[in-house]
């Protein structure tokens, strides 16, 4: 935490993948589940960033 805010990596889909978000719930309830001390907290989100009137979606992770 940096003066009160947290810091994120994001990572922007330029490209259409129809089971993109399917894919990384399956990712996210894996890792919550196997609990691992190393890997980072992360949110797919679907309607992330907006460039041009084009919605895309991200991944937004802890910044380590």
């Amino acid at each position: 935490m940096l003066n009160g805010q947290n810091k994120h990596a994001v990572r922007c889909f330029l490209r259409n993948q129809p089971d993109r978000e399917l894919r990384y719930k399956k990712i996210s309830d894996y890792l919550d589940n196997a609990k691992l001390p190393y890997m980072v907290d992360f949110k797919f989100l679907k309607d992330g960033i907006r460039i041009k009137g084009q919605n895309y979606p991200i991944l937004k992770m802890d910044w380590i």
